[in-house]
């Protein structure tokens, strides 16, 4: 059925075909962008007076900033901006031949854009705002830059404007700050009056932007003009509650400038030479002062421990206690430079709340992000963990440290954030106790305390108790040790009641989003409509799905929060037109997002589970002593040729008595012993590189009419398949199936280190599809390897391979797998594939898969194939041993060494 209103879809189709239409032509890319715009706007004017013009595409932007009035544009500065903008795109447009022109046009046929034919009134002001995101609005001078979503929202967050508020941002560009500052307010405000919102920026182009962009949204009465901020406010622009600004980075002043500004310094005239960081501070703040109000903004690092004249700003600022927290983000958040930003919290005098004064926050959210295609983004979750340790002014491990004023001082008042929060990931935590004589440290257990709570998993299930020594447990016979499998039922109870959780907090809320729909006799605005919803909904949530403990409060809200801006536009739809966007028919799709949202973060909560006790088994399962027994029978029968074992170092408690010096001594005498275990470990190592190398050489040297039953073939006639991966089309962002590389081939088997994926874009084939049996050769010689060939075992549930790989399919009634494997990786034969590669016009000398083909072959009986394999899988055995016996004598030797080091050799290893 046809729909009587333009959806969110049409509009981002209409834009994304205009710009197609300029790909190639005269104009730069940020006046292709104007010149979208401004035919968008025109368009939306003449819906909104009945009559769409036509004709050519300069004179459509000039009648409509002809117009009288401008589109019902509120009076003041913001119709002069647009008419600005609109002459600007007229004077760009002139430059594109009519065939462009005409493809403009026809981008937007069919697409009505007054607001009464919109899905709903907002729905052209959201379309601008992620184009004006997607194309970053260019760069015009030194520092500035679009402000990511991600950033804008930490601010509002941290702000927290409110009801009646008078908000002013001094460099507003597209207007995000004062748009996200309006949207919070309808979100959480309790009552009908609106915030009183200004802005101003010294740029014409960004200038005209904000002011289509805010009018788009549907904010007619905020002030926004063009001007310089520090030279003077807006007109009307006095005395306000709330600064919200992200200022270019790298500002200098004019002599203009510095001089206006020396009216709000407390700290001698201000230097045109200098940074213009703290001037603007100050001039934020006095901006505040007489409403006791707050100023939130975005810094670089260097304001923040720079001498001179900003020390002196520093020290004045930190005396009047109206610094409250200085946080620190991730680097590269922005898409025109790399610096990582620094958020300032300020108050204004006597404005901090009585438990803050004299104190400042810290807060190390550097590591808050995730990684984009080309640049770090901050989620919700990370902007909820920021949030919440703002709020709630406390302490937090690794994170966030409140910081008396004294202590400042004593630092030189000096706010760099690293001085005081150390926020460096800790070393694992080694038991050199358990690494020798097995066992898991209790300690370690109860570091993981609330993530086994969050299951209701007590560590009775996990370990077996280790009487007369509370400080380990012991890990359960291997019939008894958890896998995935039974982790995965441990947590299914608790899994569950989340479940019911999610169905409980719905059938609450599906009540709620009906009550939505348009009403005939309610006068109530959709905003306060939708923020009332909001809170009814949160609140609800906080009330039953959080009840569980599954997971962390923050991930929930993060998960909310997520869930009601992806939702927006449906539920927008559903207050105006009653229905949803097309193709959603019923409520019960914003359900199955939610329910997306909790599935996908308890699946992460369990792997979580699954991975630390895998980690666990990894680092302790094993211990020294087993390996040993493993490799050479009961202590007794290698003693004399083990140099650790000789020592009877097993329980390293010993050394717990004697004093320093003697401990010190009795550490290095241990490293010295560790040492030549290592040598005699890596011998044992290159002696099975002989045997390994002997296993083959009988097949390899057989004679053509020997007694030996080898066929020479060439691998055309004993493999159905040989290909080359694909290059290129990888990535390392999740989503995509992965690839295996060269890399991952080692002489271990299957690595799989870092893995990239092929891009979602461009999935790969079924053809191209790992599949069991399939032997993995590098088509390169590895450095100090040559060639490595594994067996594909399903090592990985789905899987391609790169152009760094050849793929063969055996025909396994010929030849084994295995052996096929190990006959590829054998260094006698290396020489052949070699000779191969050299005549490829490869500049690598890849191997190209139709050359392998004619490599020659020997091939054995497949009972002979059968009982090599068996041989070197031994092999294979004893080589796992020795480099698992080889990792624990390095982990307990840096581990000993790091100690003697740092002097803590009187420390209990086994803690």
């Amino acid at each position: 059925m046809a729909l009587d209103f333009t959806t969110p879809a049409d509009l981002e189709n209409a834009l994304r075909k205009a710009m197609e239409a300029m790909r190639r032509g005269p104009v730069e890319s940020w006046e292709r962008r104007d010149i979208v715009l401004a035919l968008l706007v025109s368009l939306h004017f003449s819906d909104e007076s009945g009559r769409r013009l036509a004709g050519p595409l300069s004179h459509v932007f000039e009648d409509s900033a002809s117009a009288r009035p401008l589109g019902g544009l509120p009076p003041g500065d913001r119709p002069a901006l647009v008419r600005r903008f609109l002459l600007r795109a007229a004077a760009a447009v002139r430059r594109l031949d009519e065939g462009v022109q005409s493809r403009l046009m026809e981008a937007f046929e069919g697409v009505r854009l007054d607001f009464e034919s919109l899905a709903y009134p907002e729905a052209l002001g959201d379309a601008v705002e992620s184009f004006l995101g997607e194309s970053q609005a260019s760069v015009r001078f030194s520092g500035e830059h679009y402000t990511p979503r991600g950033l804008v929202d930490l601010l509002t967050e941290i702000a927290r404007p409110r009801d009646g508020m008078r908000i002013y941002d001094p460099f507003c560009g597209t207007g995000g700050m004062l748009l996200h500052a309006k949207r919070y307010v309808d979100a959480h405000g309790d009552d009908s009056r609106r915030p009183d919102l200004a802005g101003q920026d010294v740029n014409a182009v960004t200038a005209e932007l904000g002011a289509l962009n805010l009018y788009l949204n549907r904010i007619p009465l905020a002030a926004l003009e063009q001007g310089d901020s520090f030279v003077a406010a807006p007109p009307g622009v006095g005395d306000v509650d709330l600064v919200l600004s992200a200022p270019p980075f790298g500002l200098h002043l004019r002599e203009d400038q510095a001089q206006a500004l020396d009216r709000y310094t407390s700290c001698g005239s201000v230097s045109e030479r200098g940074p213009a960081d703290w001037p603007l501070m100050e001039y934020m703040l006095r901006m505040v002062t007489r409403r006791r109000g707050s100023v939130c903004t975005v810094v670089s690092h260097g304001p923040l421990f720079r001498a001179g004249r900003d020390q002196a700003v520093r020290s004045a600022l930190l005396d009047a206690d109206v610094v409250e927290a200085v946080i620190g983000l991730a680097p590269n958040l922005f898409s025109s430079t790399a610096i990582a930003p620094c958020v300032l919290l300020l108050r204004a005098p006597g404005g901090k709340a009585g438990q803050r004064h004299g104190k400042v926050l810290f807060v190390d959210a550097s590591r808050e992000y995730r990684r984009g295609p080309d640049r770090n983004v901050m989620r919700s979750e990370h902007i909820e963990r920021i949030v919440s340790a703002v709020r709630g002014f406390a302490d937090v491990d690794r994170f966030a440290r409140v910081v008396d004023r004294s202590h400042i001082a004593a630092n030189g008042d000096i706010l760099d954030i690293r001085r005081y929060v150390d926020s460096a990931p800790l070393p694992e935590p080694q038991s050199l106790q358990a690494h020798m004589s097995g066992g898991m440290p209790v300690a370690e257990i109860d570091e993981k305390k609330t993530l086994l709570d969050a299951y209701g998993i007590k560590p009775g299930q996990l370990f077996a108790r280790r009487y007369g020594d509370a400080a380990f447990m012991d890990f359960l016979p291997p019939p008894e040790r958890p896998d995935a499998r039974k982790l995965t039922e441990l947590a299914q109870d608790r899994e569950q009641r989340l479940g019911a959780a999610l169905g409980e907090w719905w059938e609450r809320a599906a009540g709620d989003v009906a009550r939505l729909a348009p009403e005939e006799s309610s006068l109530e605005s959709t905003d306060r409509r939708m923020g009332r919803l909001r809170r009814a909904l949160l609140d609800a949530w906080n009330a039953s799905v959080t009840a569980p403990g599954v997971l962390e409060a923050g991930s929930l809200s993060a998960a909310f929060t997520d869930w009601w801006h992806e939702s927006g536009p449906q539920l927008r739809t559903f207050a105006r037109r009653g229905r949803l966007l097309p193709p959603v028919e019923d409520l019960s799709a914003l359900r199955e997002g939610m329910e997306a949202k909790i599935d996908g973060l308890a699946v992460a909560r369990r792997r979580e589970l699954v991975e630390t006790y895998e980690r666990w088994q990894q680092k302790y399962g094993l211990s020294f002593r087993e390996i040993e027994s493993q490799l050479t029978g009961p202590s007794a029968g290698f003693v004399q040729n083990n140099p650790w074992s000789r020592r009877s170092a097993w329980d390293l408690s010993s050394m717990n008595g004697a004093g320093v010096a003697d401990r010190r001594r009795q550490t290095a005498q241990s490293i010295y012993a560790l040492t030549d275990t290592e040598k005699t470990v890596e011998g044992a190592l290159a002696k099975l590189d002989v045997d390994e190398l002997m296993a083959l050489l009988p097949v390899l040297a057989a004679e053509p009419e020997s007694e030996d039953e080898v066929d020479r073939l060439l691998l055309r006639d004993v493999v159905r398949a040989a290909r080359t991966g694909t290059s290129g089309r990888l990535t390392e962002e999740p989503g995509g199936v992965p690839a295996v590389e060269a890399r991952h081939l080692t002489e271990r088997g299957f690595s799989p280190t870092v893995l990239r994926r092929r891009r979602a874009d461009a999935p790969p084939r079924d053809a191209e599809m790992l599949v069991r049996g399939d032997v993995l050769l590098t088509a390169r010689v590895m450095a100090g390897r040559g060639y490595r060939a594994i067996v594909w075992e399903e090592q990985l549930p789905r899987a391609t391979y790169s152009g760094s790989v050849l793929r063969l399919t055996p025909d396994t009634e010929r030849v084994l797998p295995g052996y096929l494997a190990i006959w590829l990786s054998h260094r006698a034969v290396h020489p052949r594939l070699y000779a191969q590669a050299r005549q490829s016009r490869d500049a690598l000398f890849d191997l190209p898969a139709g050359r392998l083909l004619n490599v020659e072959i020997e091939l054995p009986s497949l009972r002979d194939q059968q009982r090599i394999l068996d041989g070197t899988s031994a092999l294979a055995g004893q080589r796992e041993l020795r480099y698992a016996q080889l990792a624990k004598l390095d982990l307990i030797k840096r581990t000993m060494l790091r100690d003697l080091e740092s002097d803590r050799t009187s420390v209990d290893y086994a803690s």
